[in-house]
């Protein structure tokens, strides 16, 4: 017995007459009628995961779904439900309110769910969230959007199914392997019936990126792999490539050849010859220039979400040369990055080279998007650059921002000594102009504070503490940076512990109601001495406004590693001084960060891998002040992203 696929003219400008256009493409299907009984429960998975309009093609076309809905309601269904894994749902049927007259609209992700080993799974060997709703209906209806997409080669009726669980199980689906998983879905709840959407169709890139195709077409049919392998026909795709189509085929998805699918419709012509859609990208292209690849041809799938990634993030607006870059796709033997090579490892076949510093990207394959995301964060960050005011100390603040303004830096930390002096001759107005002259900010106020030595230093540095969150507010400044006081974190006692926790959560309050927030400074012989006693102390004061001020040398001269300290402490992190120093009988700072014991290069580029997006302030206290903050400057911008 053949199965029917049928190809219908369904205009853009025709949105009235869906309804009708349906009705007459279900007719060699059976009508309505053969689907829909009286009282069934039907449910209607659209693709509106992405907020976007009908003209989009990244969405069903909301005018077709209410037509099906219409139909539905009309042909006895006691109700209908139209979901989608996505609160977009909402928002693309908002210029559509009469879909609300005959179904209701839903998010999956908010229904009540089983977790559901799914019987017979050959790859999606997990239990995964499944809606309850999707064992109780009575009809599935499968509305998808004709697309290509990167790693499957196109997207159409068997895909959307992913649509059904919860977002988390996304990378679920593909860890375990996403063509086997897609077809796991649609053996355990196959579509009654499939109405695609290619009124708009989509190609290139997609889902990260894409173009609207207008193809003018509806596409229905009983069975969903039927329907897939007409519509990859029609796209002049071989259905054979697709894998979760040939992975269908062989466990008795749909029909076994093609002569078993008869093809109707007033536009089945158009199949002859098919039409021409912007494929995505497939092999590698345009590479960057020094950016390696280990691939054996092991992986297709891989291949595909790397290649595509690398498409991508050159799209994207942030995009600059990542540098050198080593990328392993698939197993490989051996993994041997040359000099200061970063390594990418794509998809679980390489994750056996999971090693400190390398970017392994779980999956199979991982998500495109993944690839895009990891490849920009090799990028330059793009960091902004301060100057700290205390490399000037002998000079009023004035001098100061007349002889840093016109470098180029974006802002300028104030010292406390300096922004009080010159307050008490000059207003807060007159400073913002001062500043704005330079297009400077003033992106932190740096006093200082004694919170553990006695009960008068305490209460001094409350006082102290009013009079900078007030003159913070006055000049615009977000930061105040906190020293704890003489008392390093292991030397300290419990009461001392006590007490600046509770004084800096009382910090934290006063300046939450001015706008205004506190970031303690890693420096040795206070409480934020060690990444851990940093951890220690952000967490017990437990404030949203109370982050830390990562002065990493500092960390460095404790014998912690600066690159794991970042990694570890990125989450509070608001702002980082950066100086250099040497070691002669002792410490000597006023080194500049290109020459002293700490190598600053890895760092800087690790911030970018985190999408450090704040301040990096020079702290310097050598000699010669202004030649050397054009100098630090200069090198700080080998890695801010700003150098083309």
């Amino acid at each position: 017995m053949k199965t029917t696929v049928g190809i219908w003219s369904a205009r853009r400008d025709e949105e009235a007459k869906y309804e009708e256009i349906l009705g007459k493409a279900l007719k060699p299907l059976g009508g309505w009628e053969k689907f829909i009984k009286p009282g069934d429960l039907v449910l209607i998975k659209a693709n509106e995961f992405i907020v976007a309009g009908a003209a989009s093609g990244k969405t069903t076309h909301p005018a077709l779904v209410l037509a099906a809905a219409k139909a539905a309601r009309r042909s006895g269904a006691g109700r209908v439900v139209i979901g989608e894994l996505s609160d977009a749902i909402f928002v693309n049927f908002q210029t559509y309110p009469e879909i609300y007259d005959y179904a209701e609209v839903v998010n999956f992700g908010k229904l009540p769910h089983d977790h559901l080993a799914l019987p017979g799974a050959q790859s999606l060997k997990s239990p995964v969230p499944m809606p309850k709703i999707v064992k109780e209906c009575d009809v599935f209806i499968n509305m998808p959007g004709l697309r290509t997409h990167a790693l499957p080669l196109f997207s159409n009726a068997m895909k959307n199914l992913m649509g059904l669980l919860s977002l988390g199980a996304t990378s679920q689906v593909h860890m375990w392997g996403l063509e086997g998983s897609v077809v796991d879905l649609n053996a355990f709840r196959p579509s009654d019936l499939v109405i695609t959407d290619a009124i708009w169709s989509l190609q290139g890139n997609f889902p990260a990126e894409g173009e609207a195709l207008p193809t003018d077409l509806v596409l229905v049919g009983d069975n969903a792999l039927a329907v897939d392998r007409v519509a990859a026909k029609l796209m002049r795709l071989d259905p054979d490539q697709v894998g979760y189509l040939a992975e269908g085929r062989r466990r008795g998805l749909g029909p076994l050849h093609d002569e078993e699918i008869d093809v109707v419709g007033d536009s089945k012509a158009i199949l002859a010859e098919g039409i021409a859609f912007v494929q995505p990208t497939l092999e590698y292209t345009n590479l960057p220039p020094q950016m390696r690849i280990i691939d054996h041809g092991l992986c297709k799938a891989c291949r595909r979400a790397l290649a595509r990634g690398i498409t991508a993030a050159q799209h994207s607006p942030e995009y600059r040369d990542p540098g050198r870059l080593l990328a392993v796709v698939g197993p490989a033997e051996q993994v041997q990055p040359e000099g200061e090579e970063d390594v990418l490892l794509v998809g679980n076949c390489a994750a056996a080279h999971r090693a400190p510093g390398k970017t392994f990207l779980p999956g199979c394959p991982p998500l495109s998007g993944q690839c895009k995301m990891a490849l920009l964060s090799f990028l330059p960050v793009s960091f902004q650059t301060s100057f700290c005011s205390i490399g000037m100390r002998e000079l009023p603040l004035e001098e100061v921002i007349e002889k840093i303004g016109p470098l180029g830096y974006q802002g300028l930390e104030i010292w406390g000594q300096h922004l009080t002096d010159y307050l008490a001759g000059h207003s807060a107005a007159e400073l913002q102009a001062a500043l704005a002259k330079y297009q400077l900010q003033a992106p932190m106020i740096s006093p200082y504070f004694d919170l553990v030595s006695s009960a008068e230093k305490l209460e001094q540095s409350k006082e102290e503490c009013q009079k900078f969150i007030a003159l913070a507010k006055r000049i615009g400044s977000p930061l105040i940076r906190v020293f704890t006081g003489p008392a390093g974190s292991q030397e300290a006692s419990h009461w001392q512990w006590v007490q600046a926790v509770k004084a800096l959560k009382q910090f934290a309050q006063w300046g939450r109601q001015a706008g205004v927030g506190f970031a303690v400074e890693t420096h040795q012989g206070q409480l934020a001495d060690t990444v851990k006693s940093t951890l220690r102390l952000v967490r017990q004061v437990d404030e949203d406004n109370f982050r830390v001020n990562l002065d990493i040398h500092n960390l460095f001269d404790r014998g912690e590693d600066p690159v794991a300290a970042l990694r570890i402490l990125a989450p509070y992190v608001v702002h980082v001084h950066a100086k250099n120093g040497e070691q002669t009988d002792g410490l000597r700072y006023g080194i500049r960060l290109q020459a002293g014991n700490m190598d600053y290069a890895p760092f800087l580029r690790e911030l970018g891998k985190l999408g450090y997006k704040g301040f990096v302030s020079i702290e310097w206290f050598g000699e010669k002040p202004l030649e050397n903050a054009a100098r630090e400057l200069a090198y700080l911008r080998q890695f801010d992203g700003t150098q083309e």
